[in-house]
């Protein structure tokens, strides 16, 4: 049922419907995914469908928990570099405390 669950983000993100991609990633507990590929999955579909919800800070968090959990999964990927470039143009206000330093991390800056 775990794998459902993950499957069920990812197709709800893509499909852009980000609010029932959010409310599918709240039923999923990460810690009982075993393989870091698919944990990984977890964490990008749940960053880019909080973002896609307007959740900048929730979805930095995800990006940064992502990279702690599964860091050859997220460190210099497509989606996690996008995302950390739209994180960055939206805080001209610094409202992400670390978002720069992730940026460098990860290859972004």
């Amino acid at each position: 049922m775990l794998e459902l669950g993950v499957y069920k983000i990812s197709v709800s993100r893509v499909l852009g419907d980000f609010g029932t991609a959010v409310d599918y990633a709240r039923l999923v507990d990460p810690a009982g995914i075993t393989a870091p590929e698919r944990r990984a999955r977890y964490w990008e579909d749940t960053a880019l469908a909080l973002h896609g919800r307007g959740n900048r800070q929730a979805a930095f968090q995800a990006l940064v928990t992502a990279e702690r959990d599964t860091p050859q999964e997220v460190r210099f990927r497509p989606w996690a570099q996008q995302l950390t470039r739209d994180l960055l143009s939206g805080d001209r206000s610094n409202s992400l405390p670390g978002v720069r330093d992730f940026a460098n991390r990860i290859g972004t800056l």
